[in-house]
Formats: C-alpha cells, sequence, structure tokens
C-alpha cells in the first residue's frame, strides 16, 4: 500500500536542500519501523517520492512524501509511529492512504503559492509595481543558469498572479512539468533587494486528501 504524509518545514531545515530533505526523512521512515517497502536491485532503496522538490532557502507550510508499504498500515498507526522521529524543523501534520495503482503525486502539482514575510515597505511597493508589469507584458525575458550554460527564458507563462499586502503572495508555476524558482523571480524583479525575506509556500487546495481512499 501507499500512504502520503503531509509535512512542513521552517527555520533551520529551510536551508535543506531537496537531496539531503530526502535523506533525512528517508532516515526517520528507516528509524520509525515502519513496514517501508525498498526497490529491486543491487543498491536498493525506499519507494519515497515527494510532491515537489522544494528549493533550498524556501519554507513551506505543505508538501506531501509518498512511501511505499511492503503491507497494510492504518494512516493514523503510521503517523503516530513516525512523529516521534521527524527531523528538527519538519512537522509531520497528517497522512492518508492512497491506492497502490493510483498516480504519482508529483504531476498532481502544477502551480505552488509563496509568501513572502520580510519585506521593508520600499522593497514591497518595488516588487508590486514590477510584477504588475511582468503580468502585464506579453513576455518577459531573464537569464537562467542551466546545465548547458546562461540562456534567455521566457517566464511571463509561470507567473500566474500575484496578490499585494503587507506579506504578498505570488503563483506561479510549478512541478515536474517545469517551473519557476521564486528566489530567481526575486532577485531578477528587484536586483538591489536588501530585506531579509522568508519565502513559504502556502497549502495547495489539490492535495492528497483528495486521492484518499
Amino acid at each position: 500500500m501507499r500512504i502520503a504524509f503531509w509535512i512542513s518545514r521552517s527555520g533551520p531545515a529551510a536551508l535543506v536542500s531537496h537531496l539531503d530533505m530526502h535523506r533525512a526523512m528517508g532516515r526517520a521512515l528507516r528509524r520509525s519501523g515502519l513496514p517501508i517497502a525498498y526497490s529491486q536491485g543491487f543498491n536498493p532503496h525506499i519507494q519515497l517520492s515527494f510532491a515537489l522538490a522544494v528549493p533550498v532557502g524556501i519554507a513551506f507550510d505543505e508538501n506531501w512524501m509518498d512511501v511505499t508499504m511492503s503491507r497494510d498500515v492504518f494512516p493514523e498507526e503510521a503517523y503516530q509511529t513516525l512523529l516521534p522521529h521527524m527531523p528538527p524543523g519538519v512537522e509531520l501534520i497528517a497522512a492518508v492512504a492512497l491506492e497502490q495503482s493510483g498516480p504519482t503525486l508529483m504531476p498532481l502539482v502544477t502551480r505552488a503559492a509563496y509568501r513572502i514575510d520580510g519585506l521593508s515597505a520600499q522593497d514591497n511597493e518595488a516588487l508590486g509595481t514590477a510584477l504588475q508589469i511582468l503580468l502585464a507584458a506579453e513576455e518577459y525575458t531573464i537569464i537562467k543558469k542551466t546545465k548547458s550554460g546562461r540562456k534567455p527564458v521566457n517566464i511571463r507563462p509561470m507567473v500566474h498572479g500575484f496578490t499585494p499586502g503587507e506579506a504578498p503572495e505570488m503563483l506561479l508555476s510549478a512541478g515536474s512539468e517545469g517551473g519557476l524558482n521564486p528566489l530567481l523571480l526575486l532577485t531578477n524583479l528587484l536586483p538591489g533587494l536588501t530585506s531579509q525575506i522568508t519565502l513559504t509556500r502556502l497549502v495547495d487546495v489539490r492535495t492528497p486528501l483528495g486521492m484518499a481512499k
């Protein structure tokens, strides 16, 4: 069977890379004693995946961890068993059962909302102006570093919305189909950013709770 665990992270845990996050949760699952399933082959590994690979430096209120079990386990039992072994700064919020033959979680995430805390009034105003210009444009090209070098990328289709306020929010493309790193967007829109900001990915209404048995 498969169980989806809803987790959040904050503080220093936001500085952990996706690969290290994967390793940390793998260690927590092994310590918990849950009947986790492993892949076949010469180097077996835990059958574990995340709905979204959140970039370094970003906290999140929600991400989902898809774990395959070697036998049936009640979600509440799995939650209570894993809870004492969670890494510092990572909170376990819920667990739900998924259909064994159901879709993986990664393709379900196509957009992500991010809240920006800590902006000065000046930076907040500048960001609002810059995003209004971006959203009104048909094309907005930035230079992005890739494995093959630096290349121009039109990010306009990846920015879907902006909600102004003391802690403004941005809705951006995310997931396996290609996403936009909010830190990359901010550094391009506000090259002179001086505020010590905190970025948090917010709860997505399209969660595995809707896929539960």
